[in-house]
């Protein structure tokens, strides 16, 4: 659920940023987690390597190819990919006699990645938005807490954030974090999401709530980014929320395609077309009191 949005520029303040770096390059692939088996140990491992090789592809392209243009893409080869890639490094990792599980990341070589892409006559974009500053927290009547407990808060630390267009850092919450901040900033107080911001991010920053309700999880997001105002709201079934990895992942990566578009446009002064030009006027007359939301409630929520 890669939202809409959503990443970091400023880091809160010292001490509270996680392990994560700031922004990153466009060109590493973080946390890509494989799950391979073959004939003996060395096998396996060289076909996750190779998995995660080509995994990583996939995301690069996300990120450099408009969406119009990759579902023409060809299918290539594992040795082609492995011609851009310059190293592979190791997060963690298990081998057993026939089995290899890792969690990887890929780095590819910039200048070998445009030069493929331009062989192929394939447009490319390397813009990156300024980044900004997410806030997980749980939420649990009068209490705030980092999520630890509910594997909140590693569901967010497992996402490649810092390395995307759209690039974000996350902050934990401090020891005085009040509830009845976040959930002022939640309903849309402009003084207490001033006072959080102020806090913990010196860009934008994006408030990434959960709270189980009736034994379900509800997601809200709250801030804005370097597009404009961020708004989510959902309730998951607890049969499939799965923590710790598809709460925070799902709603990131539906606002996160739709928003990637609408970035691009910004960067280059151009207002997008077709169902994103409503959009791009509210963000450039910067009128973002309840109409924008409206207009941002189908956009934030588009899976396509």
């Amino acid at each position: 659920m890669k939202l809409s949005l959503f990443a970091l520029l400023g880091v809160a303040a010292l001490g509270q940023t996680t392990n994560e770096a700031a922004a990153g390059s466009l060109y590493d692939v973080a946390k890509i987690s494989v799950d391979t088996t073959a004939k003996n140990a060395v096998a396996a491992r060289t076909n996750g390597m190779a998995q995660a090789e080509m995994q990583a592809m996939k995301v690069l392209i996300g990120r450099l190819v408009p969406l119009s243009v990759q579902p023409q893409l060809p299918e290539f080869s594992r040795e082609e990919v492995q011609e851009l890639v310059t190293g592979v490094a190791v997060r963690k990792e298990q081998t057993s006699t026939t089995r290899y599980i890792g969690l990887l990341d890929v780095r590819f070589n910039p200048y070998s990645v445009r030069q493929f892409f331009a062989d192929y006559a394939i447009p490319m974009r390397e813009d990156q938005a300024p980044s900004i500053s997410i806030l997980p927290v749980m939420l649990s009547g009068d209490r705030v807490t980092d999520g630890a407990a509910d594997g909140w808060g590693k569901a967010w630390e497992s996402l490649d954030l810092a390395n995307s267009i759209t690039p974000a850092t996350l902050v934990r919450p401090r020891a005085d974090l009040d509830a009845s901040t976040v959930k002022a900033a939640l309903s849309g107080d402009p003084d207490a999401y001033a006072a959080l911001r102020s806090a913990y991010g010196y860009g934008g920053l994006v408030i990434a709530v959960g709270e189980k309700t009736d034994g379900n999880l509800r997601v809200r997001l709250a801030g804005e980014d370097a597009v404009g105002a961020v708004a989510f709201d959902e309730t998951y079934p607890a049969s499939k929320t799965g923590l710790p990895q598809a709460p925070p992942l799902r709603p990131w990566k539906a606002v996160g395609r739709r928003r990637r578009r609408a970035v691009r446009c910004h960067l280059r002064g151009r207002p997008p077309i077709g169902r994103d030009r409503r959009l791009w006027l509210l963000i450039r007359t910067r009128d973002r009191p309840k109409r924008c939301r409206v207009m941002l409630s189908p956009w934030l929520n588009s899976r396509g």
